[in-house]
């Protein structure tokens, strides 16, 4: 579960980091502070994986699960 949820939050944030590099590209020490959160997310004694998915990305996806599940019905 943990590797799941880890390589779903790395996802995300590999979607937004392109999306979204025109504005961030140019903040001082980004790369640094991107590389301390990837570190705060795979180390297993702070639980940030846990703690950030159960946080931030789980409340959105169950709020939108009922249109996330029609949108992938309306696919196939």
């Amino acid at each position: 579960r943990f590797w799941c949820q880890y390589w779903i939050l790395i996802a995300l944030l590999t979607v937004c980091e392109r999306v979204g590099d025109a504005f961030v590209s140019w903040v001082p020490m980004y790369s640094e502070a991107k590389l301390a959160f990837i570190i705060y997310l795979w180390c297993p004694k702070t639980k940030g994986t846990t703690y950030v998915y159960d946080s931030f990305f789980r409340p959105v996806v169950l709020k939108h699960e009922t249109e996330i599940d029609r949108n992938l019905l309306e696919l196939r």
